[in-house]
């Protein structure tokens, strides 16, 4: 299986705004009002949103915007990455990450709720603490190398640890009110209350916010 950042040519870099939207050519499932989108990156729906991300991207590989958004890895790879994708040691390592943050949210004029830096300040946790996860310490290390090296675009859903947990329904009925929500992922009317609203597809599965422009998902137990 291909992964997102396979698309890459330079590992020792995260993605140009080029290789997110070729990235982004996948062959994921999109459904509006039962149609399959073909290509996300230029469907009207969604092509801005992409173009907006991508500009993100593209800037990380500005000479003009290095020393603001962009620092040395710390996994030996020899690259670099976007300074909140790396853990900050000190107190004007932590300022220069908010500086990334903030020179990042200036380009979307803040309209971008959840951009990729979004997730940064989980995965930086797996590299800064990866002994709380005891004997799967070794995978949080990975992904945090994984995600600090390529800088992807990763969201989070939530699930029940338990099959048909009542929680995780409630939690879900009240959240998909969104009609829009409902064209955008439910594939088969089927799988729509009588409202629009979505019923078995969302709540077996779960749909992360911002899927369509995401590279992957991280599942949160709750």
């Amino acid at each position: 299986m291909r992964r997102p950042e396979d698309v890459i040519v330079d590992k020792r870099r995260p993605y140009t705004g080029a290789e997110y939207r070729e990235s982004l050519r996948d062959g994921r499932e999109v459904y509006i009002d039962g149609e399959r989108v073909a290509d996300v990156t230029v469907h009207p729906a969604f092509r801005n949103s992409v173009r907006s991300i991508a500009r993100l991207y593209d800037a990380l590989h500005d000479p003009a915007r290095n020393d603001v958004l962009t620092c040395p890895t710390d996994t030996g790879s020899g690259g670099y990455t976007h300074r909140y994708f790396r853990v900050s040691r000190s107190r004007e390592e932590l300022v220069a990450a908010q500086g990334a943050i903030a020179d990042w949210s200036r380009l979307t004029y803040g309209w971008m709720g959840r951009t990729p830096d979004y997730k940064g300040s989980f995965t930086n946790t797996l590299g800064a603490n990866a002994e709380f996860y005891g004997r799967f310490a070794d995978n949080a290390r990975a992904w945090y190398g994984r995600v600090q090296e390529a800088v992807p675009f990763i969201n989070h859903t939530r699930t029940c640890p338990v099959a048909g947990c009542e929680k995780y329904r409630s939690v879900l009925r009240s959240r998909l009110t969104s009609p829009f929500n409902a064209r955008a992922f439910c594939a088969n009317s089927h799988d729509r209350w009588p409202d629009g609203r979505c019923s078995q597809f969302h709540l077996r599965q779960g749909v992360t916010r911002k899927a369509v422009l995401a590279g992957g998902a991280v599942g949160l137990i709750q």
